[in-house]
């Protein structure tokens, strides 16, 4: 050591009052033995520092108006990115998330912490373009096929609670009644287009059924002949209007209603032959034949059979002498 500076001095830990040396330069500012006593008294400090109203707007007017810049960003990204690397911080991580989770006191006032982090439009800006941009830290990242089973098993059971899903129909009709918001969701699709793969996700289970709606079939609910064409030439032979109301296809493409509500029909043959029945309804003509199905299956079948003699779409080869019609006039 040399013999200008002088020697160490003695101090005790404020947390753990253990006995530890310190230069004297830096007696006042150290307090503590090591980092860890460091890190309680931080937290426990804090708590306090931060009832204080002077101190906190003190704070607030000393970092209001600064940004951060793209390399400072990026530098902490990456030092979070080697963070979750660790295993072990990852499972510590779960675990106090699971703590969280489990005290509801502490899960209200996470909530509203974060309620109030959302209703600052200058934060969701910032949030929004931090996570579209290349220091994104899940960027390039895939979750294990475990982690992704996990979520799905949580929100399959989560979606389950009746109170759960009257809180988000409750929120989703709140966001819904911004028009701005309503825009954005209406504007924020086009010109996008999904994958190969993920089309037929959307179409078809792992399991190897198939979705409509909410339900899954184990097989197609439809036949492979009812096709986009088949449905034209049906709205076609009825001259784009709705069967029930009169009323003309106008922008928005009418839906093809199967008279004996069988999906398949246009499949069989033989004496079945004569259930090929569909018209052509608007929406709400539409709707009303989820209801009192006898009766509309009778007052089509009679339509049909009374006025257009038991016809009701054109073939493959009236449909094209139907277009040559069509182009000579």
């Amino acid at each position: 050591m040399s013999p200008l500076r002088k020697p160490k001095i003695k101090k005790i830990c404020i947390i753990c009052d253990g006995e530890f040396e310190v230069w004297p330069s830096i007696s006042d500012k150290r307090i503590c033995c090591s980092r860890k006593c460091n890190s309680v008294w931080r937290r426990s400090h804090q708590k306090d520092v931060w009832k204080d109203p002077a101190y906190k707007q003190n704070f607030i007017d000393k970092v209001t108006g600064q940004t951060r810049t793209i390399e400072s960003k990026g530098r902490m990204c990456e030092i979070q990115k080697r963070k979750w690397d660790n295993p072990d911080l990852r499972k510590k991580a779960s675990e106090t998330q699971k703590i969280i989770t489990n005290n509801p006191e502490r899960l209200k006032r996470s909530s509203e912490n974060t309620k109030n982090l959302w209703k600052d439009p200058d934060y969701r800006k910032q949030h929004e373009e931090f996570m579209r941009g290349p220091n994104n830290p899940w960027r390039g990242k895939k979750r294990a096929e475990e982690s992704n089973e996990k979520t799905r098993l949580s929100l399959k059971k989560t979606n389950a609670l009746p109170e759960v899903r009257e809180k988000r129909r409750a929120h989703m009709i709140e966001m819904m009644s911004d028009p701005v918001f309503r825009e954005r969701m209406t504007t924020i699709n086009i010109g996008k287009t999904h994958a190969e793969k993920t089309k037929l996700k959307l179409v078809e289970s792992r399991v190897g059924g198939f979705w409509y709606g909410n339900v899954r079939y184990d097989e197609p609910k439809y036949c492979e002949l009812w096709t986009d064409e088949f449905r034209e030439r049906v709205r076609i032979f009825f001259s784009y209007q709705c069967v029930e109301c009169g009323t003309p296809q106008n922008g928005v493409r009418f839906g093809v209603h199967h008279v004996h509500y069988d999906k398949k029909t246009c499949c069989k043959k033989g004496e079945m032959v004569g259930d090929r029945k569909f018209v052509p309804l608007c929406r709400s003509c539409h709707a009303k034949t989820n209801t009192n199905r006898p009766y509309w299956e009778r007052h089509f079948t009679a339509l049909i059979d009374d006025y257009y003699g038991g016809k009701c779409y054109f073939s493959q080869e009236e449909m094209e002498q139907f277009t040559l019609k069509q182009k000579e006039t």
